[in-house]
């Protein structure tokens, strides 16, 4: 393990940088049964270099359906963008787990995205991205929605927080 790190440091164009990343976020999933707002927290790792960004994290979520009496969701997931001057253009996948008192669901949810990052006088490059989370393997909900988030890092640090908002729809089951 400690020779694949070595190699990827070596590997690593001298301009590219790894961060790491803090999120939180806020949505509405009333559409499909839960409470609302729904809040989320998570932590990543960032490599950004001049023509190509990655994106690898985690994240939980206390949220649950109305009628349950507990519930929550946690997940992780990769998103790759291409570079194209300030704009970016590229997708992923999710993957999450919800768990509630009387049962389980996993599912998979491919992720498109645009958007843009500008810098921004002594604090860094502010990056804002809009996705289409698709329904994937999630067919019991079968949804479909929007997620809006902003990204600062904060100077020359290797830190950069995440802030979101989301809404969720179901998009073909009755």
């Amino acid at each position: 393990m400690r020779l694949l790190l070595a190699l990827l440091l070596v590997a690593l164009p001298a301009t590219a940088q790894v961060r790491g990343v803090a999120s939180v976020g806020i949505g509405d999933n009333s559409g499909l049964g839960y409470t609302s707002p729904s809040f989320s927290s998570g932590l990543g790792v960032e490599y950004s270099a001049p023509h190509f960004r990655a994106e690898l994290g985690a994240d939980y979520s206390p949220n649950r359906k109305d009628s349950e009496a507990s519930g929550y969701s946690y997940g992780g997931g990769a998103n790759v963008y291409t570079a194209l001057g300030a704009f970016l253009v590229g997708g992923g996948a999710h993957w999450s787990r919800t768990i509630a008192p009387e049962w389980t669901k996993d599912s998979w949810r491919p992720v498109v995205a645009v958007g843009v990052e500008l810098p921004v006088r002594d604090i860094g490059p502010a990056r804002i991205l809009l996705e289409h989370v698709f329904s994937g393997s999630d067919r019991s909900n079968d949804l479909d929605g929007e997620r809006l988030s902003a990204r600062l890092q904060f100077g020359r640090n290797r830190l950069a927080a995440w802030g979101g908002l989301w809404r969720f729809h179901a998009s073909g089951n009755a």
